[in-house]
């Protein structure tokens, strides 16, 4: 789980509305799992 490898297990809340499927595997593809963070924090 790619939440649990990076230490985001405690935003998963965050993550379940975000189409989780679709936007863990964009992270995966892309491996700038904190770029798309700071992307969606900063709207």
């Amino acid at each position: 789980d790619i939440i649990k490898e990076l230490g985001y297990a405690e935003d998963v809340k965050f993550f379940e509305y975000l189409s989780g499927e679709e936007f863990l595997f964009d992270i995966d593809e892309r491996g700038d799992l904190d770029l798309v963070v700071l992307d969606i924090q900063n709207g």
